[in-house]
């Protein structure tokens, strides 16, 4: 049962920062590089795009 449920969490994560990077500021190029590296990486790639890809305000 936890690993149920952090497969969920994990699906919830991955869908937030999908949603964060296509409607984001930014150039094509950039998100589908994003995009890529959270598909490939689905634990490490939402991390990596909360700490480093987003713009800074």
């Amino acid at each position: 049962m936890p690993y149920e449920i952090g497969g969920l969490l994990l699906l919830v994560l991955d869908i937030y920062v999908i949603y964060l990077i296509v409607t984001g500021p930014g150039d094509t190029g950039k998100k589908l590089l994003w995009l890529i590296v959270v598909l490939i990486l689905p634990l490490l790639g939402p991390i990596l795009y909360l700490l480093l890809g987003r713009g800074r305000a």
